[in-house]
């Protein structure tokens, strides 16, 4: 009798199992969408905002305008969602010119809100820090219309 109950209780498991889709199996967040919106803005005595820069990064649908999504988004996924944690060029030489910039990101990724900031000392800094994601020619031709990229 206790042999017929395991062997039923084991059938009713199996069947169970296979009725679970495969992708729940998979962590949750690997399905979530990530899509976020990257500035990078000239932070100086002017309010010259036609200077900012936008782009919108979408790493699990064809829609954005970054440039190099690809990258940005191994890059990201990299530093699993961590801006802080971006590594991009460690030998990156910048001149000491005082020039800043604020780069800004705001959306989500893999279905967690995310807001962050930072300010860079000049462009070549942040980009040597922060690789693709903020590439500074993401959106010239959304600030001057007759620039081509």
């Amino acid at each position: 009798m206790l042999r017929s109950t395991r062997t039923a209780a084991l059938v009713v498991l199996l069947a169970f199992g296979a009725a679970v889709p495969a992708h729940a199996a998979c962590p949750p967040e690997a399905d979530q969408e990530s899509g976020l919106t990257l500035s990078v803005s000239p932070t100086d005595d002017t309010t010259d905002r036609s200077r900012q820069r936008v782009t919108i990064l979408e790493c699990r649908t064809p829609a954005g305008t970054h440039p190099r999504k690809a990258e940005a988004c191994d890059q990201l996924e990299t530093a699993g969602g961590n801006f802080n944690s971006l590594k991009a060029d460690p030998d990156a030489i910048c001149a000491m010119i005082y020039a800043p910039v604020t780069a800004t990101a705001a959306g989500t990724w893999r279905g967690k809100p995310v807001t962050w900031q930072k300010t860079y000392a000049n462009e070549c800094q942040l980009t040597s820090e922060t690789g693709y994601v903020f590439e500074p020619a993401a959106t010239e031709a959304a600030v001057r219309p007759d620039a081509t990229v």
